[in-house]
């Protein structure tokens, strides 16, 4: 029997919408309700934590299933394919969402379905992102550069970085 329940974090100003299922009792008059949903999250949080991703990606993560349980207001252990296109369908017709962010939402689904719940129901195609040119210097701001190095060193570094196609990254 699942009670549904939804409560309002002060920090992000998000509602968040659990499906309860676990009645645990701690004594004779004294019971708690643990969330499925939570204990799922948790499950995620450690399999993100072993696998060695970034803290920010596993905040990001957990608040895009969040919100997924907040779009579609029922168990998201028991949601649909159609349930997740449904939801990413509303993002980018409603909300306008970049293809970035998509691409975000769709890999944190992803990697809960396929990875946490072993559903493989995120196998679908999604906006591509674009990709942007690099900015590059054009051959004058180039030769300005090595006309203006201090140093004989400082000149030769930078025509060899510039003559390698060498790049930051």
């Amino acid at each position: 029997c699942y009670s549904y329940i939804h409560f309002t974090s002060s920090k992000t100003n998000l509602t968040y919408y659990l499906n309860l299922s676990i009645k645990v009792r701690i004594n004779q008059n004294l019971y708690i309700l643990i969330s499925k949903h939570d204990s799922m999250l948790q499950k995620l949080d450690n399999e993100l934590k072993l696998r060695g991703f970034s803290k920010q990606t596993i905040k990001s993560y957990t608040l895009q299933i969040n919100l997924f349980s907040k779009f579609i207001k029922k168990d998201i252990n028991t949601a649909t394919k159609d349930d997740i296109k449904s939801y990413l369908g509303n993002l980018i017709s409603e909300k306008n969402l970049s293809p970035k962010s998509i691409a975000l939402k769709k890999a944190a689904l992803k990697f809960y379905y396929h990875e946490i719940l072993n559903k493989f129901i995120v196998d679908f195609k999604t906006p591509k992102t674009q990709k942007k040119l690099p900015n590059f210097l054009t051959k004058e701001e180039i030769r300005l550069l090595i006309d203006n190095a201090s140093t004989l060193k400082t000149k030769l570094i930078i025509e060899l970085l510039y003559s390698s196609g060498l790049r930051v990254s």
